[in-house]
């Protein structure tokens, strides 16, 4: 199987979590699964990042959230269909809405929905659409927790057999 990476979120240093993530969950799933064909989409700051996989880079800088997006949303299924990807994982909470291939979504909670005041309207509509879409969308979500399985069911309306539990560093748990 090819699995594309959407790594277009990332930017080095920066993004906290969800790199560590990423980086030590493509190392481990190639130990557990050597007949996985990994690709990489990379953006502008972290193409150098992923020695050892195939990348894909996409010029469009990551640092300029706006049109990271745009991209994303736009060019990345037309990159991953060019890639001859079978499935689209994208690792950091947004991901194509409109995309002919079967994706899986890594979301880790639902914060933005959970408290809403923290963030100014546009912020809030802005998540709404796309980390809401990217999880209703999504063939498979992905969240670390089974507190932020039952977030993401209760405020996102994702069904629970929509979501998988896996833990970092853990095997998958059994679905909520």
């Amino acid at each position: 199987m090819r699995v594309g990476v959407n790594a277009l979120f990332l930017l080095p240093g920066e993004v906290g979590g969800s790199e560590v993530y990423l980086n030590e969950l493509l190392p481990a799933v190639t130990r557990v699964s050597a007949s996985l064909d990994i690709v990489v989409f990379t953006n502008r700051e972290n193409h150098a990042c992923y020695e050892g996989y195939e990348r894909v880079p996409l010029h469009v800088a990551a640092a300029s959230r706006p049109k990271r997006i745009l991209f994303e949303q736009t060019s990345l299924p037309r990159a991953a269909r060019r890639a001859g990807v079978d499935l689209l994982f994208s690792a950091g909470y947004t991901a194509p809405l409109y995309c002919a291939l079967p994706r899986a979504t890594t979301i880790f909670d639902a914060q933005f929905r959970a408290f809403p005041r923290e963030l100014s309207l546009a912020q809030r509509l802005a998540y709404n659409v796309l980390v809401g879409g990217s999880a209703r969308t999504a063939d498979r979500v992905l969240t670390l927790s089974q507190f932020s399985a039952r977030e993401l069911h209760t405020r996102l309306g994702i069904p629970l057999k929509a979501i998988a539990v896996t833990p970092p560093g853990l095997p998958s748990l059994p679905e909520p």
